[in-house]
């Protein structure tokens, strides 16, 4: 999936680890205006569709959000497998659908997030929380059965 927007980073008065994991930043709030932009995905010629944050924004200690618009053809069961070494929360059209606290290390490990993705658009959100090593993730659709997913499309977010 190479079609993400961005927000942040975000941080808060020198919390790390778990208590900067869950602090509710803009995009997770109703009615506070965010600014989204284009993220800038393979900046590693080796991982094309890797979004490296730490490329970007070289600090510790903050959370940058991801959202995506995942058009699906039809009502579809869908894994949203996340390869980083960073802790994350995935929401699905506004709703927690997967949390995922991890000790920070430099080894990446791979996060399973459920969707059940319905007919039409369905908003994607991930909270990628970094303190202390490498701050990117790898994300690709798969069936729930580990195939990659076809008959859906990735846009940008039209506000």
């Amino acid at each position: 999936m190479t079609a993400w927007e961005m927000a942040g980073p975000y941080r808060e008065n020198a919390l790390v680890g778990d208590a900067l994991f869950n602090v509710s930043f803009p995009p997770e709030q109703d009615d506070v205006k965010v600014v989204w932009k284009i993220a800038r995905i393979g900046l590693q010629g080796e991982l094309p569709g890797r979004i490296a944050l730490d490329l970007m924004y070289p600090e510790y200690e903050q959370t940058a959000y991801l959202r995506t618009i995942i058009h699906s053809k039809e009502d579809v069961d869908a894994v949203l497998m996340l390869n980083t070494p960073n802790s994350i929360r995935v929401w699905l059209n506004g709703k927690v659908v997967c949390a995922a606290w991890m000790e920070q290390d430099l080894l990446p490990r791979i996060v399973e997030a459920p969707l059940s993705l319905k007919a039409g658009n369905n908003e994607v959100l991930l909270a990628v929380c970094q303190y202390n090593a490498g701050w990117f993730v790898d994300t690709r659709l798969h069936t729930p059965d580990g195939d990659l997913l076809t008959g859906y499309t990735a846009q940008v977010k039209e506000d």
